[in-house]
């Protein structure tokens, strides 16, 4: 039922029933606790100490994945982050801003080319995310297909029975940046992208691992498009689903970074992060075992009636606070101001070209087939 089609397009009417009827229940498929309430969602992200975020996605201990700061508690999250966290402060992030509206701009000229009716996914929300990144990281643009194939496989990490497909990917992408990572050392190469940053930090004596220089490649070539990438997808369904919204925005365009704000509260482009349990919990008359996977629905969360009024409604003016899209506590994501920032060039830039975009209602989406991901594969629209 969780990854039927339908249920992936639109489950807000199951987080509803469960919400009300069962805030904690177990999942086979997802071999999980589920946990669908604002406040518990938001414990299981803030509690480091009942709930732990080592190798939550219970991936084999050679695996690349499991040295990345996702995956890891403290001491070794902090000093992970610590090392990537300059990727991301808002001067880096700001100086990003011409070269996003540039390729924004690439896009957009190659779409009005491709007649009235195409996927956005193929043209512009796929595209435009995985050729940021791949240059922030310092990965030839002529590569960027590659990596979005392999994330396509990623993106079923946590799924029963489609692990080693995942593990597969996750494999095919470490080795893929290892190479381009030994590419650069040989070199010697270095320019002013991530990858040279990591490999200048390492030779000055930073503190971690080959393993955990090249765990960061993958963790930022899917995290840093895959997030952006729906997003992107979302705020397009939102406001063909909406159009009073869309209204709104065209009538000024400046509104964007609100409207961003209430797709990340109404349609979040992700489901949540799983956790382990540290110790046996006890939540709503339900007792979660020590050593089991929690996953504290934030797509859930943001649509509870506790904490948000008349939460199944898009308000475009809305401006919501406290939303868990991007999650509390010590793993808040660190790709938060990029993705942010993407979005609110990229919405306007779409809408002041093709002002008539929408869903086209004759071709069905094709759902990211993901517990961790809420989007679309292939999104059809009309322009």
């Amino acid at each position: 039922m969780l990854l039927d089609t339908q249920t992936l397009l639109d489950p807000f009417p199951m987080y509803r029933e469960f919400r009300e009827k069962a805030p904690v229940l177990w999942s086979d498929v997802m071999d999980s606790w589920l946990l669908f309430r604002y406040e518990d969602v938001k414990r299981a992200m803030e509690d480091a100490d009942a709930f732990s975020s080592a190798n939550p996605l219970k991936m084999p201990p050679d695996s690349f994945s499991t040295e990345n700061m996702v995956f890891q508690d403290d001491p070794n999250h902090a000093r992970l982050r610590a090392f990537a966290q300059p990727a991301f402060t808002p001067r880096r992030v700001a100086m990003l801003e011409q070269r996003i509206k540039e390729l924004c701009d690439e896009l957009l000229t190659e779409m009005a080319d491709k007649g009235g009716a195409f996927d956005l996914v193929r043209a512009f929300t796929g595209p435009l995310p995985a050729m940021v990144i791949a240059e922030l990281l310092g990965v030839p643009r002529s590569d960027f297909r590659t990596f979005q194939r392999i994330a396509d496989d990623m993106v079923h990490i946590g799924t029963k029975g489609k692990q080693e497909q995942a593990q597969r990917a996750s494999r095919e992408l470490a080795e893929y940046y290892a190479a381009l990572v030994a590419e650069k050392r040989r070199t010697g190469a270095l320019g002013h992208d991530l990858t040279s940053d990591f490999l200048r930090n390492q030779g000055a004596g930073a503190n971690f691992s080959e393993r955990e220089l090249v765990a960061m490649g993958p963790l930022f070539l899917f995290a840093g498009h895959e997030t952006t990438t729906n997003l992107l997808n979302n705020t397009v369904r939102c406001l063909s689903e909406n159009p009073e919204a869309k209204t709104f925005l065209l009538a000024d365009l400046g509104r964007a970074p609100m409207i961003i704000e209430e797709v990340l509260r109404c349609r979040g482009p992700a489901t949540g992060a799983p956790r382990i349990a540290r110790r046996d919990i006890e939540l709503h008359g339900v007792t979660i075992p020590a050593g089991s996977r929690v996953w504290p629905l934030s797509l859930s969360a943001n649509r509870d009636p506790r904490v948000f009024d008349d939460p199944e409604r898009f308000l475009p003016d809305r401006n919501p606070k406290n939303i868990l899209s991007f999650g509390r506590g010590i793993h808040k994501c660190l790709g938060e101001p990029l993705a942010r920032l993407e979005a609110k060039i990229a919405v306007p830039a779409l809408y002041r070209r093709f002002p008539e975009l929408r869903v086209d209602p004759e071709r069905p989406a094709v759902p990211t087939p993901s517990p961790l991901i809420h989007g679309c594969l292939e999104l059809p629209v009309r322009i």
